[in-house]
């Protein structure tokens, strides 16, 4: 069966148990230098693995900006 969440406001279906690490692989060809928010929360990189995604989930990927 099929969900769909949503990456960076834009929809994403996905497989019934599919991790945060999963999607985050899926979108992204480097994942160093980001922070994700699932449902507005911070999670922490060594839990995406483990998060497994539900219908609707909202993630934000938020890319670090060097600067000064």
């Amino acid at each position: 069966m099929m969900q769909t969440v949503f990456v960076n406001k834009e929809a994403l279906e996905i497989a019934d148990h599919t991790s945060l690490q999963q999607v985050i692989e899926k979108v992204l060809t480097e994942i160093d230098g980001i922070a994700i928010a699932l449902n507005e929360n911070i999670i922490p990189k060594d839990d995406w693995q483990t998060t497994i995604l539900n219908d609707k989930d909202d993630i934000i990927i938020i890319g670090a900006v060097a600067g000064g």
